[in-house]
């Protein structure tokens, strides 16, 4: 959801003054877009790699970097790994780019349909929770100030429908991924050095293992002042950007 990324792009907005700041929600979630029956990760990668295209043809010779968060992080290694735009720099924040424990039980459910079922019987009984409780249950998952805009997401037919045709293919994907296998073994030192990721805390997608997991020569860092969803928090999101900053100005 792009919006739920204002506070971060306000924060990168008032470190990096001349530069230009794009985010580009997944395919299938915006409000018009249609129903798509197969979406899977790969028509995600080629519908941010298009609009990304389109806004580097507006703007002439830049430098092109990407800054991808949890499932954003996949798409935009994945799009620097078979080299489908000229990259210069990849920040990779929290980054769901491979199973383990925990998230390796959750997407390991989703081949289930009685799993599946189950998912989709829970976020349609939350989002048709009555007035007075959706406050307590936009606190509980930690919302913040998008909560309720989250929740009129989680309500759209078609936000639904393209949220858990993506999902039934997360276990095709994920089980096939080389992904760490190059960062460790195939990846030129080059390629490594324009990458960046960024650890937080107690974070099921992204746990601290695959932060130790990752060999010396990747560029990284562990905070433990920010979460897996700190796009949420203002706080955090300063954090977030100072970091960046620090890396793209090595100091």
């Amino acid at each position: 959801m792009s919006y739920a990324y204002d506070y971060f792009i306000n924060s990168l907005k008032k470190r990096h003054e001349g530069d230009l700041f794009y985010c580009h929600q997944h395919l299938g979630q915006a409000t018009n877009d249609d129903f798509f029956p197969s979406l899977t990760i790969e028509d995600l990668i080629n519908d941010h790699r298009e609009f990304i295209e389109s806004k580097m043809s507006l703007h002439g010779e830049c430098n092109l970097i990407l800054i991808g968060h949890s499932l954003g992080g996949l798409l935009s290694l994945e799009i620097f790994q078979k080299k489908l735009l000229p990259i210069h720099r990849v920040f990779l924040l929290c980054p769901f780019i491979e199973l383990s424990f925990p998230n390796i039980w959750f997407v390991k459910g989703l081949k289930r349909k009685g799993f599946q079922n189950g998912l989709k019987r829970f976020v349609n009984i939350v989002g048709k929770a009555p007035g007075p409780l959706q406050k307590p249950i936009q606190n509980f998952f930690n919302l913040g100030d998008y909560g309720e805009q989250i929740f009129e997401d989680f309500n759209r037919e078609n936000f639904k429908y393209n949220f858990f045709s993506l999902l039934q293919r997360y276990p095709l994907h994920y089980e096939n991924l080389d992904l760490m296998d190059w960062l460790r073994t195939k990846a030129a030192p080059e390629d490594k050095e324009k990458l960046y990721f960024i650890f937080a805390k107690r974070d099921p997608w992204s746990p601290k293992t695959l932060y130790k997991k990752l060999p010396d020569s990747i560029p990284k860092t562990f905070d433990p002042r920010i979460n897996h969803n700190f796009c949420l928090n203002s706080s955090q999101c300063k954090i977030m950007a100072t970091l960046i900053h620090k890396r793209l100005f090595n100091f």
